[in-house]
């Protein structure tokens, strides 16, 4: 090799694999937003400040990312607002554009349902918009390293409980506001056995109580949701208290 080769092999910039640099500090790391509020990308980019994370944060587009507009291919999209409506086809499009990019996706809490259809289609991970601040660095970390990353009340979509049937039906009845004696005489059941499914069920669900059981089933995937409340004829959703959601 000539001298001149050498220099010139030695004047190129080493590639520094994300998960490296973020373990390292020696990168940083790009990020696009696609966002309908611009205001985001300052966000996003503060979130990561806070936690010391080098990044490059820019808007990505609004309704759908637009490579060919970037200063920089993205090691990260972040996905959110309005973008988040139908995500699965812009997903799978960016999955194709840049199929070694990671997304991220940025939700309000009523939106946790079918978060198993964009996990599907290659999201990495999800971060809640009143927790970003708190959580996006740890998010973007975590899917830079090769995991999938949820919030704790979206568990279930990845990996949902292993209910028994009798469970199920014994839940859909609480989700009805059935006290543990008006199940029992429903189910033919005695009450000590219905206190033993529940007890069973919150520990599968990760709950201590029946508010939060309940509030846990009707925020939870489709799939889990129907699996409750079709267990028993006529199961259906009620209507959220007053103030409009299940805490």
């Amino acid at each position: 090799m000539s001298a001149a080769a050498g220099r010139m092999t030695h004047a190129l910039p080493r590639v520094v694999p994300i998960s490296d640099a973020l373990r390292s500090g020696a990168g940083i790391v790009t990020l696009a937003v696609v966002t309908e509020a611009e205001r985001l990308v300052d966000r996003v980019a503060a979130a990561l400040r806070r936690d010391g994370m080098a990044a490059e944060v820019e808007l990505g587009g609004h309704a759908r990312l637009a490579v060919d507009r970037l200063a920089r291919l993205p090691d990260v999209v972040v996905l959110s607002g309005d973008a988040a409506v139908g995500t699965t086809g812009e997903v799978r499009r960016i999955r194709r554009r840049l199929p070694d990019v990671r997304i991220v996706l940025v939700v309000e809490a009523p939106a946790l349902g079918g978060v198993r259809h964009v996990l599907d289609a290659g999201v990495d991970g999800v971060v809640l918009a009143d927790a970003l601040a708190e959580t996006l660095a740890l998010v973007v970390r975590s899917v830079c390293a090769g995991h999938v990353s949820v919030p704790r009340t979206m568990r279930h979509a990845v990996d949902p409980p292993a209910l028994s049937f009798r469970e199920r039906q014994i839940l859909a009845l609480v989700v009805a506001g059935l006290t543990n004696d008006e199940i029992a005489g429903r189910l033919y059941l005695a009450e000590t056995t219905v206190k033993g499914h529940l007890t069973s069920a919150f520990r599968r669900l990760g709950v201590r109580s029946r508010r939060q059981a309940v509030a846990l089933i009707l925020s939870a995937d489709e799939s889990l949701r129907r699996s409750v409340l079709t267990a028993v004829p006529g199961g259906h959703e009620p209507d959220p208290p007053d103030g409009g959601r299940w805490q």
